[in-house]
This record gives C-alpha cells, sequence and structure tokens, in this order.
C-alpha cells in the first residue's frame, strides 16, 4: 500500500473510531440501562453492554443507516439480554413455575405434567408465548415487557390474557 494509501486508511480508522467512541458515550447508559431492566443484574448488564458495542463497531454502517440509531442500539440490547435471561434459566426456571403449579401432582407425575405443561406453551403462538414466558419464565413485570416488546401495558396484559386462554383450551383437548 502507498503512503497515501496508508494515510487514507489511518484517516479512516480513526474516523471510524471517533464515530464509535461518540455513540458509546451518548448510549452506554441507555444500553446499560436496557440490559439491566431484564436481567436485573448490574455485572451481567455490564457485559451484555459491552457486547453489545462491539456488535456496533462491527456494524458501524449499519447504526449509520439506521432512521433511529437509539431505537437500533435499544433492540440489540433488549434482544441480547432476552437471550442471556434464556441461556441463564432457560426450561429450568420454567419447569419450576410449572411445577409448582402442578403441586397436587406427586412423584413421576410431577415431571409428567411439567412436560405437558412446556409442550403446551411451545405450541403457543410466538406472539403469545413471549410476554408468558417473560412474565412466568424470567419474571419481569408488565412494565419491562412492554418496554421490551414495545407494546402497551394493556397490550402484554392482552397476550398474556390470552395466552392463558389459549393454554387452557388446548390443556382441556
Amino acid at each position: 500500500m502507498s503512503g497515501a494509501g496508508q494515510l487514507a486508511a489511518a484517516s479512516e480508522r480513526e474516523a471510524r473510531e471517533e464515530e464509535f467512541n461518540r455513540l458509546y458515550a451518548r448510549y452506554e447508559r441507555l444500553v446499560h440501562a436496557t440490559a439491566y431492566a431484564i436481567v436485573r443484574d448490574r455485572y451481567l448488564a455490564q457485559d451484555i453492554a459491552q457486547e453489545v458495542f462491539l456488535n456496533i463497531y462491527a456494524r458501524l454502517d449499519s447504526v449509520r443507516n439506521a432512521a433511529n440509531p437509539e431505537a437500533w442500539m435499544t433492540t440489540v440490547a433488549r434482544n441480547k439480554a432476552i437471550d442471556y435471561r434464556r441461556k441463564a434459566s432457560g426450561r429450568v426456571l420454567l419447569t419450576d413455575r410449572v411445577e409448582r403449579w402442578s403441586a397436587a401432582a406427586s412423584g413421576p407425575d410431577r415431571a409428567s405434567v411439567a412436560e405437558d405443561a412446556l409442550r403446551l406453551i411451545l405450541r403457543l403462538d410466538p406472539l403469545l408465548r413471549q410476554p408468558l414466558l417473560l412474565i412466568y419464565a424470567h419474571d419481569l413485570t408488565y412494565e419491562q415487557i412492554a418496554r421490551a416488546e414495545r407494546l402497551t401495558v394493556a397490550a402484554v396484559k392482552t397476550r398474556i390474557h390470552r395466552a392463558r386462554k389459549q393454554l387452557r383450551a388446548m390443556a382441556r383437548d
């Protein structure tokens, strides 16, 4: 590479780093707060924020071209935090919750009831399943789910109500 080419590449790299640093300074708190609202662990939220900013650095052009960079970053942070919650608690937490629901069953019946409940939940439409899992498996509030899913609290309540209603109907069949 010629001297002029090296200079242009160095200048481009510096401009990219400067743009990234501006984005980091402006949105770091928002990204961290978004992750924290979902995982409820300050240190895990910091880790998630760092991963989000690594993604942002790698996809700086996508952020530049986004109509609303703040919304883009919030969505990435939310999705990453939800992924962490799923990995951390996944079906174990949901199984525990379902097992508490089926407290009347004992012994081998208890595990069977939990498996059946999980099977039914997985059959739900994803739009109904997501809020249901967030409230029961991840212990999020209606307000947290509304923020994470970019819905109103009323819409979250409606989806959870419909999911429960469908689960009851499927359980009867």
